[in-house]
């Protein structure tokens, strides 16, 4: 089965190399399972070294893929809630999904600054013969301080992103009154999220909210993202 993984940079040269690397080693996890990764990268935007980066990464792995210039000339923003942010993340993501391979059987949406280790991103893929969309626990990397000091607490990253039962999650443990160990059905989901091939293709993303408005189709539809809480992906901090 060919997978589709969909992930957009601008100036994230500090991130490519993570990026091939966890790539590379899912590769292999793959490959065992009879599947292969097409990479559908988008750039756009950067005045660093990124379009090099990418372009030299995909060569040297030898991948099948394309990286498209996804350039729109609005300014650069963090991690924030911003309806301009949104709005040409949503364009970019838009045009990505358009070119999904027709022969592509599953698709995964992955923001490309995030660490993940590739069993935990097979073990997603595996999960799509049980549930139509998946998702892992977000949290921040290790070392965080944003919210406490104590280095026993992992703190959850996109509580914009992640809502069940009408009710967003929380940073701090326990995170949601759902999340008890059991697969949960998600209102929306955000950063990580893999799908079946014509899940995907039934949904695009709304320039109001992006990924939230995406996975909320994904619900609405009758096929929401399923969180499997001891899957765990991490964003940098």
């Amino acid at each position: 089965m060919k997978i589709a993984f969909v992930s957009a940079f601008r100036n994230c040269a500090q991130h490519v190399p993570r990026y091939f690397q966890q790539v590379a080693g899912l590769y292999f996890l793959l490959d065992e399972r009879g599947h292969r990764p097409y990479l559908l990268i988008g750039e756009g935007d950067s005045d660093d070294h990124t379009p090099a980066m990418l372009l030299s990464g995909m060569q040297k792995l030898g991948l099948a893929g394309k990286i498209l210039d996804v350039s729109h000339g609005g300014p650069s923003f963090g991690s924030i809630i911003n309806t301009q942010r949104f709005a040409q993340l949503a364009a970019v993501y838009n045009t990505l999904w358009t070119h999904i391979p027709d022969d592509a059987g599953a698709v995964v949406f992955v923001e490309g600054d995030l660490i993940w280790q590739p069993a935990v991103m097979a073990e997603m893929v595996d999960r799509l013969d049980r549930f139509p969309a998946v998702a892992a626990m977000v949290f921040h990397a290790p070392g965080c301080t944003l919210y406490g000091r104590d280095p026993n607490v992992r703190w959850f990253y996109d509580r914009w992103g992640f809502a069940a039962q009408g009710e967003h999650f929380t940073n701090a443990p326990p995170y949601h009154p759902s999340v008890n160990g059991k697969p949960v059905a998600l209102d929306s989901a955000g950063s990580c999220v893999v799908m079946r091939e014509g899940v995907a293709r039934r949904v695009h993303f709304p320039a109001e909210n992006m990924v939230q408005g995406m996975t909320q189709m994904l619900a609405a539809n009758g096929t929401p993202v399923w969180l499997q809480p001891d899957l765990i992906v991490e964003h940098p901090n």
